[in-house]
């Protein structure tokens, strides 16, 4: 995500916990909640379900990605989009 979004994040109050420029220009943003937030179909699960919804169908983020147990690239990993050029097959290079 373009570092244009975080601004828009931070002046509504969204400080990001953690933040990760995955290429140059883009940027991931990992937010630590201040309690778990338990898969039950209660209004908290509910909630965080329609924020992550209303960030996917708006351009936030990439849409493959969506989802409660997603877990962040690591700094140094590959991202394996052709745009890139490191597409991988497996764990090797295709």
């Amino acid at each position: 995500m373009p570092r244009e979004r975080l601004e828009a994040l931070r002046a509504f109050g969204f400080e990001p916990t953690v933040v990760v420029e995955t290429s140059p220009g883009n940027f991931q943003y990992t937010y630590v909640l201040d309690k778990p937030v338990e898969a039950d179909g209660s209004e908290p699960t509910q909630v965080l379900a329609a924020l992550r919804d209303f960030l996917k169908h708006n351009g936030w983020g990439d849409p493959g990605c969506f989802d409660a147990t997603r877990y962040i690239r690591v700094p140094g990993g590959i991202n394996g989009k052709a745009s890139t050029g490191t597409r991988t097959r497996g764990n090797l290079p295709a």
